[in-house]
C-alpha cells in the first residue's frame, strides 16, 4: 500500500456499482481490464467467449437485484486500473473474476490494492468471510489467513474413454512433478553457484 499511496497520492478512488445504471459501466471496465491482463500473456481471457458474456450479461442484473453483486473498481486520476467481480451470498464475499491494467509500475500492485479495499469494506459491512475461491495465484496465499481443501468428485462408467482420460491425467501429473523438481534443483544449483562464486571472489586480504 505504501508504494501505491506514494504513486497515486490523493487522486485515487475505490468505486462500486450502487445503482442499476452503473452496471454497464462496471461490466465494461471489468471486461476491458480483464482482457488487458490476459492479452499480455497471449491468452483470450474469460470475457472473450460470447456464451460467457451472454451468461453474465443476463446474470449481473439478477445478482444486483438480490443485493448479491459486488462489482467494484480502483481508479487513479480518473482512470480505472483494477476491477473485481465478487458475489455476496449468506453474508460472505466470494471473489469470482478480476482485471487490472498492465502498464502501471509493477511495484504498485493495483489488483492487490483493490482486494485490500474490498476486504476492508467487507469488514466494515460485517461480512463473515472474504473467500478467494480456488486457484494457485500467489496473491491469494499472501492475503488469505486460512485455506480449505477442494475435492473433485467424478462419477463415470468404466470403459476405454475413462481409462484413457486417467492415463493422460496421470501423465500430466508426473510431467508437472518432474518439471517442479527440475526447477527446484536448478534454483538450488544456481544459489550454490552464486555462493561459491562469492567465496572464491574473496582475496586473502578480504579474509
Amino acid at each position: 500500500m505504501r508504494a501505491f499511496s506514494q504513486w497515486a497520492g490523493d487522486s485515487w478512488r475505490f468505486e462500486r456499482v450502487t445503482k442499476l445504471s452503473d452496471l454497464e459501466r462496471g461490466r465494461t471496465i471489468l471486461s476491458q481490464l480483464h482482457g488487458q491482463r490476459w492479452q499480455r500473456d497471449a491468452k483470450p481471457g474469460a470475457f472473450s467467449s460470447p456464451l460467457f458474456l451472454q451468461f453474465h450479461d443476463e446474470g449481473l442484473p439478477l445478482l444486483f437485484e438480490r443485493n448479491a453483486l459486488d462489482l467494484c473498481w480502483l481508479s487513479v486520476r480518473d482512470r480505472p486500473i483494477a476491477a473485481l467481480y465478487n458475489v455476496v451470498w449468506r453474508n460472505r464475499v466470494y471473489h469470482y473474476q478480476a482485471g487490472r491494467a498492465v502498464d502501471v509500475p509493477k511495484r504498485i500492485r493495483p489488483g492487490v490494492v483493490a482486494h485490500l479495499e474490498a476486504i476492508k469494506r467487507a469488514i466494515e459491512e460485517g461480512r463473515e468471510e472474504y473467500d478467494f475461491l480456488g486457484g494457485p495465484a500467489p496473491y491469494k496465499r499472501k492475503l488469505a489467513y486460512a485455506r480449505r481443501s477442494l475435492v473433485t468428485l467424478r462419477i463415470v462408467r468404466p470403459g476405454l474413454t475413462e481409462a484413457a482420460r486417467r492415463l493422460i491425467e496421470t501423465g500430466h501429473a508426473l510431467w508437472r512433478e518432474a518439471r517442479r523438481r527440475h526447477e527446484s534443483a536448478s534454483t538450488r544449483a544456481e544459489a550454490q553457484s552464486t555462493s561459491e562464486y562469492a567465496v572464491s571472489s574473496e582475496t586473502p586480504r578480504d579474509r
